[in-house]
């Protein structure tokens, strides 16, 4: 190889505030600028809160397509005129519409090296699963975000094992270390005018099937017919807002149960909270996960995806999916636990995380990937 800079162009679908884009984000901000020249185009009209942060804070020119739809084909003529302008070494893709037609768009423009990431364990329906395997053929290698993700693309064929690595997410541990827990949730209770001593219960995430939050609310349910207290604080947004907000009214839960929208305040959320829970019908290995993590906060997940592979006991209960029942007995059982029981999860899981699934890790396992892949394209 030579000694000039590596071109790489980042492609992603949206740049809203999921786990797929801020792992893009904090790639983009712990890679070797001085080996590598990175840029992203965004295909997806819409929430894209990062890219503006890409640009203004990372120095990172962003492409924003704007399309309206993933078939928009005046759009998808512009992505091919931007990659052949750019001409990179190295696209690398990220989610299902971004890792379609940069495979396909890769080739056409004999992109030496094309990669796609997968970020989840189930592929979206036949349709998705059939364009994923024709186009599979053009991309030098997926990457896939957990071991149980890539035992089920394996076995659907979404691709073989010899184009498929696992590279586990990472966080950036150091962003959720700094916030007083005492401070945050001083904070929190006047925002929202909480009692002080009723439990915090926080969950991260779109407001979509996928994160089960009906089985969530069931569960909480339970736990107010047994004269339990506490507050559901949930961050994001999406499809489904109306309707669970009428699911709360349903429940007669308005009081415990707080809509937060979109938040960029994370981290804070994290550190005023007593524990993370979260009911997904499914997922990879989500990022809000290991940001809980990070926070020092225990952890009550669905058994979904690769997140079995990531909470033991030592910080957190794995529950059976779509069970409110056991969801409801596991959040009684973390409620009940002292202060200083649940704060020794909590360290454990920073500890585990700060080992296993780092930011820095991630991103090393990516650069030994790029040199590799561009070392065969010398060769």
């Amino acid at each position: 190889m030579n000694n000039k800079n590596i071109k790489i162009t980042y492609v992603i679908t949206t740049l809203g505030l999921g786990g797929a884009e801020t792992l893009l984000y904090n790639t983009l901000r712990k890679i070797d600028r001085n080996k590598f020249e990175p840029l992203v185009i965004c295909l997806i009209e819409g929430s894209n809160e990062l890219a503006d942060d890409i640009e203004n804070k990372l120095d990172i020119k962003v492409y924003k397509l704007n399309m309206k739809n993933k078939l928009d084909i005046r759009k998808i003529y512009s992505l091919y005129k931007i990659i052949k302008k750019e001409n990179p070494d190295i696209i690398h893709s990220h989610l299902y519409a971004a890792n379609i037609l940069s495979r396909v768009i890769g080739k056409l423009t004999s992109a030496p090296v094309i990669i796609s990431t997968i970020h989840n364990s189930v592929f979206g329906g036949k349709l998705r699963e059939i364009s994923l395997k024709f186009t599979d053929k053009f991309s030098s290698l997926n990457t896939i975000i957990s071991d149980k993700a890539a035992s089920n693309a394996i076995k659907m064929n979404i691709t073989n094992k010899d184009k498929l690595k696992v590279i586990y997410n990472g966080v950036d541990v150091e962003v959720f270390e700094d916030y007083s827990q005492m401070a945050e949730r001083k904070k929190i209770i006047k925002e929202l005018n909480l009692e002080n001593d009723i439990p915090i219960l926080l969950s991260v995430g779109n407001l979509s099937k996928q994160k089960g939050y009906p089985v969530l609310f069931k569960a909480l349910e339970k736990l107010k017919d047994k004269n339990k207290s506490f507050y559901l604080l949930i961050a994001g947004k999406g499809k489904l807002e109306n309707q669970l907000k009428e699911l709360v009214k349903k429940y007669d839960m308005k009081n415990e149960i707080y809509f937060l929208g979109t938040r960029r305040d994370i981290p804070q959320l994290m550190a005023a909270a007593d524990f993370f829970v979260m009911s997904s019908h499914w997922e990879g290995l989500p990022v809000v996960l290991l940001e809980a993590m990070a926070s020092g906060l225990p952890v009550i997940y669905t058994n979904v995806g690769g997140v079995g592979q990531v909470i033991d006991s030592n910080f957190g209960y794995l529950v059976t999916p779509d069970d409110e029942n056991e969801l409801a007995d596991k959040i009684i059982e973390m409620i009940n636990l002292s202060d200083s029981e649940r704060n020794k999860m909590g360290e454990y899981a920073r500890g585990k995380v700060k080992r296993e699934y780092s930011i820095d890790n991630m991103v090393e396992n990516f650069v030994k990937l790029y040199d590799e892949l561009m070392q065969r394209k010398v060769k």
